[in-house]
């Protein structure tokens, strides 16, 4: 008996709503997290939602890093379709700005410009349980999980009338399977939002 080859992944669909209450944008933070610093035992994934990251922790003593930022946070952060010939995938690109130009940033601008990372950002959509296993459970969106973002981007123009004398960063990530990754944690085998702030920001530090 032949078998059909799109019979050996699931590629089971919901029916698809229209939800209208959907905020754009971020939160003015997101943390960014060497991608080598991942205790990648530790990853787990919802069995019916695989998109849905239940379990994630850095490695002994690593931590993430904030970015933070002004009006319209992470503009130009976005996720398009890259075709293949024979399996279609996304790329993620994640934008932000450095704040400033002195030796600190000079160190950050370095180490940001040949490392591979993870971001996790906060959606100001942050969802119903009805559509996010839990109320909020749509905030923490991750990007670069599967391949990492590296740096496509590094500008800097000191008479900028839109960023002044910032930065203009966006790092990248190609070939990704799963259009959006979530970070959602459990709390007694339940999903709940307050596990999943705990989490968070126990990634990074805010000092």
């Amino acid at each position: 008996m032949s078998t059909n080859i799109c019979n050996l992944v699931d590629y089971d669909l919901d029916n698809v709503n229209v939800v209208c209450n959907v905020a754009e944008g971020f939160e003015n933070e997101l943390i960014l997290i060497n991608r080598a610093d991942i205790d990648w035992s530790s990853v787990s994934y919802d069995t019916d939602y695989p998109s849905v990251v239940n379990g994630f922790a850095l490695k002994d003593g690593k931590k993430g890093a904030f970015v933070f930022q002004l009006k319209n946070a992470f503009n130009g952060t976005q996720t398009s379709l890259a075709e293949g010939d024979f399996r279609s995938f996304v790329s993620n690109t994640v934008a932000f700005n450095i704040w400033s130009s002195d030796p600190l940033s000079a160190k950050q601008l370095q180490a940001i410009l040949n490392g591979n990372f993870v971001a996790i950002t906060r959606q100001r959509y942050k969802g119903a349980s009805a559509e996010a296993l839990v109320d909020g459970g749509a905030e923490y969106r991750i990007y670069g999980l599967e391949n990492g973002l590296e740096c496509s981007a590094m500008d800097n123009d000191p008479y900028s009338d839109s960023v002044g004398n910032a930065w203009n960063i966006n790092l990248v990530e190609s070939k990704s399977s799963m259009p959006m990754y979530f970070l959602i944690a459990k709390n007694n085998d339940t999903y709940s939002a307050s596990a999943t702030a705990t989490l968070y920001e126990s990634l990074a530090d805010r000092d």
